[in-house]
């Protein structure tokens, strides 16, 4: 198997383990482990995957709501279905 191939086997057991239901949860008290150098938060939830995406969402999500109500004149109860992170 080459690097490749394992790169996406990889990427797929990660994916399969993100989802998992965790026994302890990660929290902002918890330190830092060497090889991530950083940890962030968002609602609650540490960022996993993705990180410069799930940024950029949580700085901008405001932004969005309002352009894209006013735009096309959505309730708030369309606006509390909309799937904002598109997966």
């Amino acid at each position: 198997m080459d690097l490749e191939h394992i790169n996406i086997k990889m990427d797929q057991l990660a994916a399969v383990a993100y989802n998992l239901p965790h026994e302890l949860p990660t929290s902002p008290e918890q330190e830092v482990l060497l090889a991530e150098k950083i940890d962030a938060f968002y609602n609650g939830a540490k960022i996993t995957m993705h990180l410069k995406k799930s940024i950029l969402h949580a700085c901008h999500l405001s932004l969005m709501e309002t352009y894209v109500t006013r735009k096309y004149n959505l309730s708030e109860y369309d606006m509390g279905h909309v799937n904002w992170k598109g997966n």
